[in-house]
């Protein structure tokens, strides 16, 4: 009978490689090292789940860093990096709901940069400057 690897990898799926004959892995997870490994980006990838905005970023710019020094292998990498894109994209999701329902966009205010009262002035009329001559016509 063969034997599938137990090994459970970052991305939270199970490894389809054949396990070794009499073991419970393949051969890139028979060492307990290389499975701490991957139990530690695994860990890490549940923890992006509840980070803030800063602490994504600093956790990004670290494996980025280990990386590029090859401390980290590339699918480790690339797991914990699509798990931090997920997070990043609910937290911008989070911020623009809760932005629309503190300040509801009114395009009549003359405080909204797209009223016409804030760029010319809730006495002007368009055609005349700010003393009420049309420049044309001062000849």
């Amino acid at each position: 009978m063969v034997k599938l690897c137990s090994e459970i990898l970052p991305t939270g799926s199970r490894c389809a490689q054949f396990a070794l004959r009499g073991r419970a892995w393949w051969r890139a997870h028979a060492t307990a090292i290389q499975r701490e490994s991957n139990a530690d980006a695994r860990q890490l990838i549940e923890m992006i789940r509840g980070m803030d905005t800063f602490t994504v970023s600093a956790t990004l710019c670290t494996i980025l860093d280990c990386l590029r020094k090859k401390l980290i292998p590339p699918l480790q990498a690339q797991a914990i990096f699509d798990a931090a894109t997920i997070r990043l994209e609910q937290l911008a999701e989070q911020q623009l709901n809760a932005h629309r329902r503190i300040t509801p966009i009114d395009t009549m205010s003359p405080n909204n940069p797209l009223s016409n009262e804030s760029v010319t002035g809730p006495h002007s009329h368009p055609g005349h400057n700010s003393h009420g001559h049309n420049r044309l016509q001062q000849s």
